[in-house]
């Protein structure tokens, strides 16, 4: 829990960062002083790394939600692991893909991108 508390506090500061680095941005520009975006882009590359290793940790049920009926893995006690989503407009219930009802939910993830096949190798 720590660890994620510790992410959302870098991506909130790097928020901030990237706002400053873009005002100071447009003061160069004002001033005619031609330099590289490349503190905003670094800022911006660390927001992404940030935001995704977010999305790949567990969140406890306890702490947090997921958005309204998003399909996400789903973590019980003795260990099991499964796909469904929380509906937030009954009752926050959890339901797996066939509707059926999720006892006991401790945490959720956010599902991977699927595979994309490249189909031009």
């Amino acid at each position: 829990m720590r660890e994620i508390k510790e992410i959302q506090d870098a991506i909130e500061l790097t928020k901030k960062n990237i706002k400053m680095c873009e005002e100071m941005d447009v003061v160069r520009k004002k001033c005619n002083i031609e330099t590289p975006r490349l503190a905003t882009d670094i800022h911006k590359t660390i927001l992404q790394a940030l935001t995704e290793k977010l999305e790949r940790e567990w969140t406890p049920v306890s702490e947090r939600l997921p958005e309204n009926k998003i399909r996400v893995m789903i973590s019980r006690p003795l260990g099991n692991v499964g796909i469904g989503f929380c509906n937030r407009n009954s009752n926050n219930q959890w339901r797996d893909g066939e509707g059926y009802l999720i006892t006991e939910p401790i945490a959720w993830q956010l599902l991977p991108e699927p595979y994309k096949e490249d189909k031009y190798e």
